[in-house]
């Protein structure tokens, strides 16, 4: 045999023997095994495992030993995620009838898969995302051979920040409009599951919820606010069925909460020039709805006309006299923005331009008596008269008490 068919005859030999020291390992490997049957080895092969960091693959015979899938996040854990832990050989059901502890306890269901590889352990309620959880293997979790963890095995998880309410519309305090609709904005994809318990309004006012998108959720009162009255506000926090929760399962942590004062309807009438009324109102009101609302007794000869959304002129054919009062009577209902409607108003009453008029600001009368009050930086009295005047026989005909007079005529 030529020395080039020798070398071929012992290449062959050599294939021979690694095929036949293979075929020995598999046959021992899997002869030594009583629990992991063809079965199990047909789900192992055709069980596609989660991508996960490098770790350990499963064997048998070995120390068991344990990890987290790479999927989860212990720096931003879902409060309703679950925790899915791998092991490197196939553990015993029997051994630990609950495999998986944590501080602070929290309630849940544990599966295995098939295997006895994968174990996973859902919570039956949301976690508080003000907690940090610690989850450990129970100490008494065998391998089916009888083998223990070394040492102990626990992951520390933080749960996922819950979300936030960004602004609410119309903003808190004073409202000088009477609002139907308030709208809540949050950061992040909420949940659009409503319940009338999410939100609370003190004293009682009637209510819908709805959610315009999936990050505002809308208020919509059934009636407008009393003015003069305030009222206090409630999103529902925690982890109950009646709390707020984001698309991402975390929930609104703490109550939010914020108030609202609504300032009385007022009007305020006054004399422009000798033939105009302005009528101002400090909430903005529906033009075309409210109409010309007003009569005037005794009756004027003139002409109601908006000037803006906040106030209404009345402009007489004549000048209006100032010997006289009149009287602004409500024939149909003030409709405001939000069309809400104000029936009622107290008495306005008002006369035409007086010939001769005190203009301080800084002189009012007193809310005790008829009697004006000035501030005590007073410096100068203007008095305003309605057509031109000799000044020389003015300044004659004004006078001030002296304080002696004054306190003889209060005697």
């Amino acid at each position: 045999m030529s020395h080039k068919s020798r070398l071929y005859v012992f290449a062959v030999l050599l294939t021979i023997i690694g095929l036949v020291f293979n075929l020995g390992n598999v046959v021992v490997s899997a002869a030594s095994s009583d629990v992991l049957n063809s079965e199990a080895l047909s789900t192992l092969t055709s069980t596609q495992m989660p991508t996960m960091t490098s770790t350990p693959s499963m064997q048998m015979g070995v120390g068991p030993e344990a990890w987290l899938d790479a999927a989860i996040d212990p720096e931003q854990f879902g409060p309703m995620e679950a925790l899915t832990i791998h092991f490197n050989t196939r553990m015993s059901l029997e051994s630990s009838p609950h495999p998986i502890l944590s501080w602070p306890n929290v309630d849940g269901v544990h599966s295995w898969d098939n295997t006895h590889t994968i174990l996973t352990f859902t919570p039956s309620s949301a976690l508080d995302s003000r907690k940090t959880y610690t989850f450990f293997l129970d100490p008494a979790l065998r391998s089916t051979d009888g083998k223990t963890m070394k040492g102990s095995v626990e992951w520390t998880v933080h749960v996922q920040r819950g979300p936030k309410v960004q602004s609410v519309s119309p903003q808190p305090g004073s409202l000088d409009q009477r609002y139907r609709l308030i709208e809540v904005h949050f950061d992040r994809k909420m949940k659009s599951t409503i319940s009338q318990k999410m939100v609370s309004i003190e004293p009682r006012v009637d209510f819908k919820l709805n959610w315009a998108g999936n990050r505002i959720l809308q208020v919509i009162l059934q009636q407008p606010l009393d003015p003069d009255q305030r009222y206090d506000l409630t999103l529902n926090g925690g982890s109950n069925q009646n709390a707020l929760f984001a698309a991402d399962g975390s929930y609104l942590a703490e109550d939010y909460r914020w108030f609202y004062w609504q300032k009385p309807f007022e009007i305020k009438a006054e004399m422009l020039t000798e033939k105009t009324l302005t009528v101002k109102f400090n909430y903005v009101l529906d033009q075309d709805k409210s109409g010309q609302p007003f009569s005037i007794s005794p009756l004027l000869d003139g002409e109601w006309k908006w000037f803006s959304s906040q106030e209404i002129r009345f402009t007489a054919r004549e000048p209006i006299p100032a010997s006289k009062e009149f009287t602004l009577e409500l024939v149909q209902p003030l409709v405001d923005s939000n069309g809400f409607e104000t029936s009622t108003i107290p008495t306005i009453s008002f006369t035409g331009i007086q010939p001769v008029r005190l203009v301080n600001s800084n002189i009012v009368r007193s809310e005790y008596s008829d009697y004006l009050v000035a501030n005590l930086d007073v410096q100068d009295i203007r008095i305003e008269f309605s057509s031109p005047v000799n000044h020389v026989s003015a300044e004659k005909t004004f006078s001030l008490p002296s304080n002696r007079q004054r306190r003889h005529k209060y005697r």
